[in-house]
């Protein structure tokens, strides 16, 4: 076995371990994001090195913020930039997201992305986001949250994507017991902008 496999096996045993345990229940679905991201970082570490021929790129998006509760489901949409900057198939991200409640996220932080075909990529993406504002929407449980999860994009025929994503967003009871989190699903658009 090759040591770029070793690599990418022990990377993804850490990664799993570090996430299992002590798992409040608003973080359930965060536990499940980053198991199955450690999973997709395996096979992309393990099929070898990247291509470098994903330029950088512009994504927006429209969704709706916490997917999973009537009370405070709102509209969201996000705008996000991804340089490529490339280690091992990691590259940065740095967004912001806004909700029909008024509510504003930052974010930054790192996606690896894996194409499975030439037209379909998956983009696992772990961040550390800033949620100063709320408006009339979901209280967070404080201002500092981690943003996890991931995008499915499919190429056409002029480079740009479209895609779906999925994020859980909570801060892991790492700033007091009040943890609701919250999901958030949307469709998005992808253009490439070129290298710098």
């Amino acid at each position: 076995m090759s040591g770029y496999r070793l690599l990418a096996i022990a990377f993804s045993l850490l990664a799993a371990f570090a996430a299992a345990p002590g798992t409040a229940r608003a973080d359930k679905a965060a536990t499940g994001i980053v198991l199955g991201g450690a999973a997709f970082l395996a096979y992309g570490l393990a099929a070898g090195p990247p291509q470098d021929d994903e330029p950088d790129a512009v994504t927006f998006g429209t969704g709706i913020f916490d997917v999973h509760d009537a009370e405070n489901t709102a509209g969201m949409f996000r705008i996000e930039y991804r340089p490529a900057l490339w280690v091992l198939r990691t590259g940065p991200l740095l967004g912001m997201a806004g909700t029909t409640d008024g509510g504003i996220l930052g974010y930054a932080g790192f996606r690896h992305d894996i194409a499975f075909t030439d037209r379909l990529l998956i983009s696992f993406n772990s961040s550390l986001a800033a949620y100063p504002v709320e408006g009339d929407g979901k209280d967070l449980g404080g201002a500092v949250q981690f943003r996890t999860g991931f995008d499915v994009h499919y190429r056409l025929d002029d480079g740009s994507r479209i895609g779906v994503s999925f994020h859980h967003i909570s801060h892991a009871e790492l700033f007091g017991d009040d943890n609701p989190g919250a999901e958030t699903l949307g469709l998005t658009y992808t253009i490439p902008i070129g290298r710098f």
